[in-house]
């Protein structure tokens, strides 16, 4: 399953709407992707009623030759789309978190692993 690309977007002082993706179903095991800086943010909010959002980081990184572990992130349930339903993470330093090698080099990839009602019911917008 190929993954979808993120937009990030650039906020500057005469401010930039953020792009709002909605995550798909689909997007269980193979998510999503972005391009990072090594000072990119993702912000993430779950709207869904009942059930958590749950993704891994993967990391791309290694120490010493072993592989650094992937990041489990959570977003807790919520009903109202704004601030107090939302997490932010980052920024992902890019010897740990940027893939190395294949499709997404130099991109932070995201695996969800939540329900599939806490995946369609979250928006994630990046920037940096």
């Amino acid at each position: 399953m190929a993954r979808a690309e993120l937009t990030v977007d650039t906020p500057s002082f005469t401010s930039v709407a953020l792009t709002e993706t909605a995550v798909d179903a689909a997007d269980t095991g193979d998510g999503d992707a972005f391009d990072n800086d090594g000072k990119t943010y993702m912000l993430v909010c779950n709207v869904d009623a009942a059930d958590i959002l749950t993704f891994d980081t993967v990391t791309g990184g290694t120490e010493d030759g072993l592989a650094i572990a992937d990041i489990t992130n959570t977003v807790a349930n919520g009903v109202d789309v704004g601030l107090t339903a939302a997490k932010i993470f980052g920024p992902f330093d890019v010897g740990t978190f940027n893939q190395p090698t294949g499709d997404f080099i130099g991109q932070v990839e995201l695996d969800y692993t939540g329900t599939a009602a806490a995946i369609t019911d979250s928006y994630i917008s990046v920037f940096h």
